[in-house]
């Protein structure tokens, strides 16, 4: 009897040591890093708060929540990781990019300035930023902002796509497109010049050139025939031109990619008794 005890207790042991091996904070910060690398950010959350408090798992975190639209979330992460570390720049820039999604425009812009003049020079801010401005109606400074970052990176695609939007905003479509289709010229990747490809065919669709619009929609889904903005917009297209049925087609094809699209199920039933 003593020595099966003594058997269990070592069993026990065993599997409790190799469990909190298993569990050491190492271990689950390589797992967080990890699903954060892949964009996979609910599973990286979940290992992230297992980890002790620290300025770089609380930024992380934060980031995690603007990743997964909650911002309110965000920001408390993002305010505890600066207490820890107030003069991390990149944190303040996180805090920024929080506040432009929740539509703090004009604070968002401030803090930008400030983290700027201190030398904090990333990439990522600076796109932020023009995005901000943009969004803020300050069209000629955000188009400044992306001029700036294409002079030093001319291959930069995110850039090119926000200055194709703010061009679009301020109605100069012409521009717009020529900047989209610089885009398209610098990228490798199919899903980014289908990205690119689905706004020139917005821009067509608004100036009354339906059937370009569908061509373009169509070039865009032979890059990514999954690309659910392109399928949208060609079935918008193919209502304001009257074929119902085409656009049904377009709008069921989104729901086999997204089942949840709630623009493409509003769609199908305002579509259902027309023939």
């Amino acid at each position: 009897m003593k020595q099966k005890i003594l058997w269990a207790s070592m069993l026990i042991t065993f599997f409790v040591s190799n469990t909190l091996i298993a569990q050491s904070p190492d271990s689950i910060k390589t797992k967080a890093e990890k699903y954060f690398a892949e964009e996979n950010y609910k599973e990286a959350l979940r290992e992230y708060g297992m980890l002790p408090a620290s300025a770089e798992t609380q930024k992380k975190i934060g980031i995690a929540h603007i990743k997964l639209w909650n911002m309110s979330a965000a920001l408390r992460s993002l305010r505890q990781a600066e207490k820890l570390s107030p003069n991390d720049l990149s944190i303040k820039a996180a805090i920024a990019e929080a506040m432009s999604w929740n539509k703090d425009f004009d604070e968002a812009i401030e803090l930008y300035r400030t983290i700027f003049s201190k030398g904090f020079n990333e990439i990522d801010a600076q796109l932020t930023y023009a995005r901000t401005l943009a969004w803020n109606k300050e069209y000629d400074n955000a188009i400044s902002e992306y001029q700036v970052i294409l002079k030093n990176d001319p291959s930069n695609y995110d850039a090119y796509i926000g200055l194709g939007q703010t061009l679009s905003w301020q109605k100069k479509f012409d521009a717009s497109i020529e900047t989209y289709q610089k885009a398209i010229a610098n990228s490798n990747s199919g899903k980014e010049k289908s990205s690119a490809t689905v706004f020139i065919a917005q821009i067509q669709s608004w100036q009354g050139e339906l059937e370009k619009s569908v061509a373009s929609y169509e070039k865009a889904l032979q890059l990514n025939k999954k690309n659910v903005d392109a399928l949208f917009g060609i079935g918008e297209v193919n209502e304001w031109m009257s074929k119902y049925p085409s656009a049904k087609k377009f709008y069921e094809q989104i729901l086999q990619i997204q089942p949840e699209h709630k623009g493409a199920k509003a769609k199908l039933l305002q579509l259902m008794w027309v023939k």
